[in-house]
Parts: structure tokens; sequence; C-alpha cells
């Protein structure tokens, strides 16, 4: 059983209805692997929500397991920074997701693959 750390962008996907989104998280339902999603992307998510989506959202966000941002993971992510902020543009949420997935041994689910250089993350573009 794999773990799959879910990038933003898969999850606005789905609330926006891509169909791409809509099979890939239909298929943990029935598959062997784990969807989870790093505590900045609750932030992220509810920043950028539109009025018609907050119910679709809370129940999409009650629907996954969330990891909490802790001490390791913020120290990790403040390396990715310092490494990679300036070369590559790397913001503080992707350094944190980045850092999660490291953390909980995930592969990073996203489309944004640009946004993690890092070669300590496996990153997955699944479609």
């Amino acid at each position: 059983m794999a773990i799959h750390l879910l990038d933003i962008d898969l999850l606005i996907d789905f609330l926006r209805g891509r169909r791409e989104a809509h099979a890939l998280l239909s298929g943990y339902a029935t598959g062997p692997d784990r969807p989870c999603i790093s505590v900045v992307s609750v932030a992220e998510i509810w920043a950028g929500s539109r009025a018609a989506e907050r119910a679709t959202t809370g129940a999409l966000l009650s629907a996954l397991t969330k990891v909490p941002v802790s001490e390791n993971i913020a120290a990790s992510a403040g390396e990715f920074l310092n490494a990679y902020r300036r070369s590559h543009g790397v913001e503080l949420a992707d350094a944190l997701v980045a850092a999660t997935a490291v953390e909980v041994q995930a592969t990073l689910l996203t489309r944004n693959v640009k946004h993690y250089p890092m070669a300590a993350v496996k990153v997955v573009r699944p479609y």
C-alpha cells in the first residue's frame, strides 16, 4: 500500500469538476493506496474557495487524512526554501508540502511538478 500526498491543484480540479480528478479520487475508494493532504493545503483550499464550493470543499476535506506540520517538517521546509527559493522560485507552501511528503514517505501527486525540484521528493503527475 502506497501513501499519496495530494497537492492542492488536484483538489481544485476535483471541485471544479475535472473528469481526471474525479477518476483519480474515486479510485482511492476501491484501491489499496491511501490519499492524504498537508494541513497547508487545507489553508490554501479555503483561501481560494468560491462561495458555491463551500459545502463540497468541506465534504472533500473531511474525507481526506490531514498531515499536521511538525517541527521536523518545518525545519525540512526551511532547508528546501534555502536551497530552491532563488533558483526555482519555491514558495513556503510548496516547501511545506514537499517536506510533508518526505516525512510521511509519500509520493506527491501534482500537476505542478516544477514546484517540486527537490531530489528527496518523489513526484508524480497523475494526469
